[in-house]
């Protein structure tokens, strides 16, 4: 069985020059991070077909990333959910535990 990377063994590669926000479950943030100028529209009257192409593929390809932020930061909100849910059924758990421990029944 292979084992698991740690995220304190892991050092970046020296010529990496993106630095990436890795958050406290060891993850890639995908944190949309705001524009100075809003995109530019595509112009589309163009009578070349070759650049009306380009320009469709360009906005086709501006909606896929703009989905895939969605998604990315509606799966990042359902995690901290989980975590949250899943931290308070521990706290539960123990709590159950300390009782039937304090009536002498084994678990």
């Amino acid at each position: 069985m292979l084992s698991t990377p740690i995220m304190d063994e892991f050092t970046p590669l020296e010529n990496d020059k993106k630095r990436k926000s890795v958050d406290h479950l060891g993850c890639v943030s995908y944190a949309k991070k705001q524009r100075s100028q809003p995109l530019k529209p595509i112009a589309t009257e163009s009578g070349d077909p070759i650049a009306m192409k380009r320009a469709r593929n360009t906005e086709a390809a501006r909606r896929s990333r703009a989905r895939k932020m969605e998604r990315m930061s509606q799966l990042e909100e359902k995690v901290e959910d989980l975590l949250q849910d899943k931290s308070e059924l521990q706290d539960e758990v123990a709590r159950l535990r300390e009782i039937l421990t304090a009536h002498n029944i084994m678990f």
